[in-house]
């Protein structure tokens, strides 16, 4: 946990000393609802939205939907186990967005704003798939105060089961005609998630931080011989993917990963 906290805690600086994060409220659309994303680098602060506190923390951040508009936020320093308010103030959350925010220096920093595909029209429900291993949970309950002021924080880390079509090998494509025998391959990862791991046959190539709003983390492996590799993606101890790919000669790979999904956007020749 404290591995994954500092992980989180670095890369979480990254994305705030970038200035592609606009602190402009996008206009937002009051049919749909509002995603604040709330992110936690440390167990110092604690944050209170319309007066519920953001405390069903998971992988370090809190997910909760609100209506479009201007919302109150509370930020509170643990004290030992007592909370003191250091800041009073209020955040604004566009329908059809998602607002990512955190805690730095006791205050609230909003990091940035990211459209929601569909303005949040509901995804079609996904077809029966065969099972996967379940997820494995485990949460830490903490309480602060005593009697009618005394406040619970719970954290829960989730090791998730495979995704459907894990394990299985990726779609099939010819090596393009074009490639000579014997040359060398490259692949290059994208992500809107970022924060991951790629392995090739157990061994770490690619490590991606966070993807910038309206961004992808991106990561090129390079000087690959053809050969049928396995290839595993993991977040924070959950596994995204882990099945084979077939790498030609002379072939140029783009593909999106992401927490459910592994997809090949293209295979070219090399030049």
């Amino acid at each position: 946990m404290v591995k994954t906290l500092g992980f989180l805690f670095t890369t979480l600086l990254l994305a705030l000393s970038a200035p592609v994060f606009s602190q402009t409220v996008p206009q937002g659309n009051p049919d749909f609802p509002g995603r604040l994303e709330f992110i936690y680098s440390d167990d110092k602060s604690v944050a209170q939205v319309d007066g519920e506190y953001l405390t069903e923390i998971t992988d370090g951040k809190v997910v909760r939907e609100y209506d479009q508009g201007q919302h109150s936020v509370q930020i509170f320093a643990r004290k030992g186990f007592d909370l003191a308010l250091k800041q009073d103030t209020s955040i604004d959350i566009p329908g059809g967005f998602v607002v990512r925010a955190t805690i730095r220096k006791e205050a609230l920093v909003v990091i940035g704003y990211s459209p929601i595909p569909g303005q949040g029209t509901p995804p079609k429900p996904a077809p029966a798939a065969a099972a996967a291993p379940g997820p494995v949970t485990t949460s830490t309950t903490t309480t602060f105060g005593l009697g009618n002021d005394s406040v619970q924080f719970t954290t829960t880390q989730t090791v998730q089961g495979l995704p459907p079509g894990a394990g299985q090998d990726a779609p099939p494509a010819p090596v393009p005609a074009s490639a000579g025998p014997g040359r060398k391959s490259q692949i290059v990862f994208q992500s809107e998630a970022g924060q991951c791991e790629v392995y090739l046959d157990g061994k770490k190539v690619a490590d991606m931080g966070v993807a910038m709003v309206d961004e992808v983390a991106e990561a090129k492996v390079r000087d690959l011989k053809p050969s049928t590799y396995r290839i595993k993606v993991t977040s924070f101890n959950k596994v995204w993917y882990d099945g084979k790919l077939t790498v030609g000669n002379g072939e140029d790979l783009k593909i999106q990963i992401e927490p459910t999904s592994f997809d090949i956007v293209s295979r070219d020749p090399l030049p």
